[in-house]
């Protein structure tokens, strides 16, 4: 079917969630060369040679309407439907990954991931360095590593590695790194790319890690599983089913009532080494609650 009606890819608004979205969009091309695949997206320039992005108001008689929930596990909803101002023919799915791969006969999983060329742009910075960042796109959310352990990292390391920080205006300052002017898409990408590595929480920083190729060392407390968020390249540090808060796994929550605590789990030692050298993996911090 898909060679011969358009895929509409509508990825979450956000860039980390674009960059997985990107993966989907990549997966098809390769699969499908000759497939039409629209998408919806506020960063098009980084679907160039894989989608043509959405017209305002796109008219199609039918295709496969393929919306990314950043609940990637989330129930499929497959139904014809009315999107967004497309005509009735349109394919509607609401969709955990695994059901996109049953829809398009690919084998993606969160290891999957987006590829982008590295780019000159961006503020000259003297190499070698790594970048860290202090929060997301909202001001606070349990999925972000508190500072004072980005902190302890960086002042750790900071007689043998260059920090940058990079990230949005209200994100606190991380002592021991230069804090870089608000980027563009195109210096964000530039600079993540030169880097030696990203320390970092779950978010877009991390995805882009991954899609240029950069090493990342990922704090990802008990907020969000690894399995459902991270990459199996990089050094994830978690803390899912060490505490009473979340015995079964992670937390799901997007504020802690708890002060992160699950953080204070981390060997902080052991993210130090991270940093300098030493692989890890996946490490499970603290054990398993009883």
């Amino acid at each position: 079917m898909l060679d011969t009606v358009p895929l509409i890819l509508e990825p979450d608004p956000y860039v980390g969630d674009t960059l997985a979205g990107l993966a989907t969009a990549g997966a098809v091309r390769a699969r499908l060369p000759k497939a039409r695949i629209v998408v919806r997206t506020r960063y098009p320039d980084l679907f160039d040679g894989v989608a043509e992005p959405a017209a305002r108001r796109l008219q199609v008689s039918c295709g496969l309407y393929v919306r990314q929930s950043q609940n990637w596990r989330a129930r499929a909803i497959r139904r014809r439907a009315r999107v967004r101002g497309e005509t009735d023919g349109v394919w509607f799915m609401n969709v955990g990954i695994d059901l996109v791969n049953r829809a398009l006969g690919t084998n993606l999983d969160m290891g999957t991931r987006a590829t982008l060329t590295a780019t000159d742009a961006g503020p000259a910075i003297e190499r070698p360095y790594w970048v860290t960042v202090s929060g997301g796109r909202s001001k606070e959310h349990s999925k972000f590593p508190p500072l004072g352990l980005l902190e302890r990292v960086v002042g750790a390391t900071c007689s043998n590695v260059r920090w940058v920080q990079t990230g949005l205006d209200h994100h606190p300052d991380v002592a021991g790194a230069d804090r870089l002017a608000r980027l563009s898409l195109a210096e964000w990408i530039g600079v993540v790319a030169r880097a030696e590595g990203v320390l970092c929480g779950v978010g877009g920083t991390m995805h882009l890690a991954a899609a240029v190729g950069t090493r990342s060392v990922v704090l990802v407390g008990g907020a969000e599983s690894p399995e459902w968020a991270c990459y199996p390249e990089h050094d994830v540090f978690h803390t899912c089913g060490a505490m009473d808060c979340c015995p079964r796994g992670a937390c799901w929550r997007g504020t802690c009532d708890r002060d992160k605590a699950c953080y204070g789990l981390i060997d902080a030692d052991q993210v130090i080494a991270a940093v300098s050298g030493e692989r890890f993996g996946w490490v499970a911090c603290g054990g398993q609650h009883q």
